[in-house]
């Protein structure tokens, strides 16, 4: 007497048979460089977890499907190839001490000022707050001096601090999230225990502009009317006067100074990110 699977079973089993011969590897992995679909299958297969929790079923899936997902590499390998460039950052990331001169010039119409760049700072735009002298030499703080545009043709020009261009710009376009955010300093006062503090008034706040590379040999920040700032992209290491006269620039300075001059400055919002001109 012959012995027949029941419909269930029989329709179980079909459904695992393809299952494993369709490729796991190709299924579940990214696809984001050549052969990820063997390499899929043999990470499930090195990993301890799914033998434990699958009682082996995972891994010996992968084992059975792995020509299936060869087979499945091999054609796909241009399609991979392709897709990796094109997600590949384009500019690569500099040596550990990479730096630029950084030029800050203020064009706001009032006197030079010392200032501070922070990551995010919750706080207000105008906020006023104070914070220890120390604070400000921590490797996350950077300080600087904004001083009036020299003389075109003159001998002066302004003092260059050293910045790491990267973190003023993000190299990935579509995920620019980091806030960065500004702050006047005060004169320096010291406290009842004998700390040395600075008062502070956050001034501008932005998200990180998106570029394609980072090559900069140096940045020039222009401080505007209305507590706004454009970033100047150099290629030459010395300070350049013709780039205050960049359209990008005039353009904006013209505008923001009538604004000041009205009291009708934008209020800015929360998703703005840096004006950058390239210099």
């Amino acid at each position: 007497m012959k012995t027949r699977f029941p419909k269930k079973l029989q329709g179980f089993l079909s459904v695992a048979c393809i299952t494993l011969m369709s490729g796991c590897g190709t299924f579940l992995s990214d696809r984001v460089g050549g052969f990820s679909g063997i390499e899929e299958d043999v990470r499930i297969v090195k990993e301890p977890f799914y033998w434990l929790l699958t009682l082996g079923l995972i891994p010996m899936a992968a084992i059975v499907s792995m020509p299936v997902d060869l087979a499945v590499d091999i054609v796909l390998y241009p399609f991979d190839v392709w897709l990796k460039n094109s997600l590949r950052v384009k500019d690569t990331p500099r040596p550990v001490g990479y730096s630029a001169p950084l030029y800050s010039i203020n064009l706001t119409g009032g006197g030079d000022f010392d200032y501070a760049i922070w990551t995010y700072y919750d706080a207000p735009r105008n906020n006023t707050d104070f914070t220890r002298v120390t604070a400000l030499q921590q490797p996350d703080s950077y300080t600087a001096r904004a001083v009036s545009a020299p003389s075109p043709g003159g001998p002066g020009k302004p003092v260059a601090g050293v910045i790491n261009p990267a973190r003023l710009f993000s190299r990935y376009p579509y995920n620019s999230e980091t806030t960065y955010s500004f702050h006047t300093l005060g004169r320096e006062y010291q406290g009842a225990e004998g700390e040395r503090y600075r008062n502070t008034i956050k001034i501008k706040e932005a998200k990180l502009a998106p570029v394609d590379d980072v090559t900069d040999k140096s940045i020039i920040i222009v401080f505007m009317p209305c507590n706004e700032l454009v970033l100047v992209r150099s290629d030459v290491p010395d300070y350049k006067p013709e780039a205050l006269q960049l359209p990008g620039v005039q353009s904006l300075y013209k505008k923001l100074k009538k604004q000041s001059s009205l009291g009708k400055c934008p209020v800015p919002a929360s998703t703005d990110k840096f004006v950058v001109v390239q210099g």
